[in-house]
């Protein structure tokens, strides 16, 4: 896990009584106080196994371990040492020690030195990333890992796939489309806020977190990989009862899933009435939908679909295609919901679609 975004949830979820301390004063610590300091992160206190006088650093007192327990509300521990070996033990000793409620740690120590000469060398820019709230130069160039044939791609302009020149947010590693796709989920604040039902269908781990740090919501991972989410399932076939979500949301799912028609009746069936779907994949902007059942290998899916492991490549069509399911389809563009210097600053793809579908 991205001890990053591990620190941008500890932004998210704070409150006034929350707490965040740094387990080391020296070296390290001191240089994990300024690179919080660059991202407007409030330490309250530098913690050690032991402090003889009272002590402060930049006027945050220096607390030795023992007073931990007397602090209230949530303790978000970063521990910044140098020693792997001792900062696992210190992680092991405090997750173990009985006397301290609400307490989160997190070993800042790898990243440190990973990144020692590096920590603030991103400079503030007119670019913003709306996953972890930094202001930055340039986005990073994308280039897909899996294998993709970038001929087809750029033939079609296969929408929110494909290399992209400036897409990756240097920080927190969040690409374009994802970053659109949490902008128009934020437009129904009741799933980051109110009291609401959520099923999310192999879920992009930016977007999951922020979500899971609303305590009213009602929240479902699934993945038919057991390792991607927190539970198992077929889209095909779910597992919960008739008008059971509020929110259902599916990026980049079904071009994996050869029973379409299937897979969206299942989403329906689950939907309530009043619920929205959040659609989105990879669009081919100059043709309508293609697939074919005969293609069967993955050299073939490749060059009919870009990708080898996909079943379909959407096109132009893409609306009607799903309203013939029985969907009522509003498409999301930031070309039609922004303007140029918005999508240029948040990164986005300009043409990428997430469909917004509900019940008519």
């Amino acid at each position: 896990m991205d001890c990053r975004l591990d620190c941008y949830a500890v932004i998210e979820r704070s409150t006034m009584e929350d707490k965040i301390i740094i387990y080391g004063a020296g070296k390290y610590g001191k240089k994990l106080r300024e690179l919080f300091k660059s991202w407007n992160i409030k330490v309250d206190y530098f913690c050690q196994s032991a402090v003889e006088d009272k002590i402060y650093y930049e006027g945050i007192p220096v607390i030795p371990v023992t007073e931990l327990s007397e602090i209230c509300g949530k303790k978000h521990i970063m521990i910044a040492l140098a020693d792997r070996t001792v900062s696992y033990e210190i992680k092991k000793q405090l997750m173990q020690n009985k006397t301290l409620e609400n307490i989160f740690v997190y070993e800042w120590g790898n990243f440190i030195k990973e990144n020692e000469n590096n920590l603030v060398q991103i400079e503030e820019g007119d670019k913003y990333c709306n996953i972890c709230f930094r202001r930055i130069k340039k986005f990073k160039e994308y280039t897909p890992l899996h294998k993709i044939d970038k001929e087809l791609f750029e033939k079609h302009h296969i929408i929110g796939g494909g290399y992209r020149e400036e897409a990756i947010c240097p920080y927190c590693g969040s690409v374009d489309r994802i970053r659109w796709q949490l902008w128009v989920l934020e437009q129904y604040p009741d799933i980051f806020k109110g009291e609401c039902s959520v099923l999310h269908i192999a879920p992009e781990e930016e977007i999951s977190r922020k979500i899971q740090h609303n305590d009213l919501c009602d929240y479902y991972s699934g993945d038919i990989d057991l390792r991607m989410a927190a539970h198992k399932m077929d889209i095909r076939e779910l597992p919960f009862r008739d008008n059971f979500f509020d929110y259902i949301i599916v990026n980049h799912v079904l071009i994996y899933v050869e029973e379409e028609e299937k897979a969206i009746n299942e989403l329906k069936r689950v939907l309530k009435r009043s619920g929205k779907i959040f659609l989105s994949f990879p669009i081919a902007a100059d043709m309508d939908t293609y697939e074919n059942a005969e293609l069967k290998t993955m050299e073939e899916r490749l060059r009919a679909y870009g990708q080898e492991g996909h079943v379909r490549l959407y096109g132009k069509d893409y609306k009607e295609r799903l309203e013939k399911y029985g969907l009522k389809v509003e498409a999301m563009t930031p070309e039609l919901q922004c303007n140029d210097e918005m999508i240029n600053r948040y990164g986005w793809i300009r043409d990428d679609v997430m469909c917004i579908c509900s019940l008519p």
